[in-house]
């Protein structure tokens, strides 16, 4: 029986190379090919990209930034957006701090609580993700290089199925509720009572 693990890096390269009619490559390491290397660059590029739409996986809310000794506020590494959880506030990602836009300032009185999205590498992403990303990525490579509109069909029939799998997935974990959403919470009108 096989061993069902979660799509690996080089198992995501193949997906990209195989949408080019390409044969598999049994490693990522000490691999000359041009076409390896922009399928490495591409799948990094796309990760990117939908990680930083923000998801369940990726984004952890009512997170404390601390200062410095300098009262700056500097932001992990892997940061992909920052949003205040004070509404009121309007703190931006400034390089690797944090700004206050309203102020124009980027020194803080005291620590912050953010929404904070983070970069995760490929092999750190839940299995839907992972599927989500070589799909895109192959499709988008695909029609980068070459012309072929049959398995131009086929490979975006997967992204969407793909993408709804990363909806549906999202939705599961995130438990929405209405009146729970910033969104909405900020536009609530307050109950007139008589």
């Amino acid at each position: 029986m096989a061993s069902l693990e979660p799509t690996s890096r080089l198992e995501a390269v193949n997906v990209i190379l195989s949408a080019l009619g390409q044969a598999p490559i049994s490693t990522l390491e000490g691999n000359s090919s041009t076409t390896v290397a922009k399928a490495k660059a591409i799948l990094d590029e796309f990760s990117r990209a939908i990680q930083s739409e923000g998801w369940k996986f990726n984004t952890e809310e009512d997170y404390t930034l601390v200062r410095d000794v300098n009262n700056k506020i500097a932001l992990p590494l892997n940061t992909l957006q920052v949003d205040p959880d004070d509404i009121s506030k309007d703190y931006v990602q400034r390089g690797q701090y944090l700004y206050d836009a309203k102020k124009h300032v980027d020194t803080f009185d005291g620590n912050v609580k953010v929404t904070i999205v983070f970069y995760f590498d490929f092999e750190s992403l839940p299995e839907v993700a992972r599927r989500y990303i070589s799909v895109v990525t192959a499709r988008t490579f695909h029609r980068r290089e070459r012309k072929d509109q049959q398995q131009e069909i086929i490979t975006e029939r997967e992204e969407l199925t793909a993408r709804s799998n990363m909806d549906r997935q999202y939705a599961r974990n995130a438990d929405f509720t209405l009146l729970s959403h910033d969104t909405v919470r900020g536009y609530r009108r307050p109950v007139l009572r008589r």
